[in-house]
């Protein structure tokens, strides 16, 4: 057991892999063979992409970012016990939806509890070594977990169309943190495969522009997903993404 829990990636990817595939069981008996599960106060498509979101994503960034803050600062995340406890928080919170779903309230507290471990576990060694720009991927984090607070507020009755909101910002943000990772890493990796000589580049305009589309695209999708406005904003950000794949073009 001792190399799959000497660094992050190892154990939650294989984690999120093995998830992926059950999920995958799972719904195609649903959609195929009638199965049918009992999740108490939320429909099994609310379920479906909660578990896509929070729950496989969720713990493909853990994997991602305990071992590339690692890389970064040079400092320690999570290994060994301590990983191997934050993981099996992350995997009960899975199991409690099938054993015992009318524990929603306990289910969101260890799924919370989670992400705010693996937060705290990347944001001591950026504070560390005042890598201050790596902070927006611990920001990205916590709005994820406020995301998922969102979800379960919605589930357990608390919060009106909490469900709706919780699944749509945590997506959004996720894509928002898959755009930030491949803005930082595309260049330099394809010098190295590619053997070139400096990374391949990336106009500053273009990530300021990104940024601030996809904050007011968030927005308005969330306050009204149907509106031309909307529409319009989610075209000039493919465009600006567009540019952005056309510069790094070889």
């Amino acid at each position: 057991m001792k190399p799959i829990l000497s660094i992050g990636f190892r154990l939650f990817f294989l984690g999120a892999s093995s998830h992926a595939f059950f999920l995958m069981l799972i719904w195609g008996s649903i959609l195929f063979l009638g199965f049918s599960i009992d999740l108490d106060k939320i429909s099994i498509s609310q379920w479906h992409a909660h578990e896509l979101i929070f729950g496989y994503a969720g713990a493909v960034i853990a994997g991602f970012l305990l071992t590339a803050v690692t890389n970064w600062t040079k400092e320690e995340t999570l290994t060994g016990i301590p990983l191997l406890v934050v993981f099996s928080i992350w995997l009960l919170a899975r199991l409690i939806w099938f054993i015992a779903p009318h524990l929603q309230f306990i289910c969101g507290l260890l799924d919370l509890l989670f992400l705010f471990m693996i937060l705290i576990a990347i944001a001591r060694p950026i504070i560390k070594t005042k890598q201050w720009p790596q902070l927006v991927i611990a920001i990205k984090l916590l709005i994820i977990i406020i995301a998922n607070g969102i979800f379960y507020a919605g589930s357990l009755g608390i919060l009106s169309q909490g469900t709706y909101y919780g699944i749509y910002l945590g997506l959004i943000i996720e894509i928002a943190l898959i755009l930030t990772i491949t803005r930082r890493i595309f260049p330099t990796f394809s010098q190295l495969g590619l053997g070139l000589k400096k990374p391949l580049p990336s106009p500053p305009w273009i990530d300021k522009a990104s940024l601030m589309l996809n904050l007011v695209w968030m927005i308005m999708f969330l306050y009204s997903s149907e509106s031309g406005v909307t529409a319009v904003l989610a075209f000039v950000f493919f465009i600006t993404l567009s540019i952005r794949l056309w510069c790094l073009r070889i």
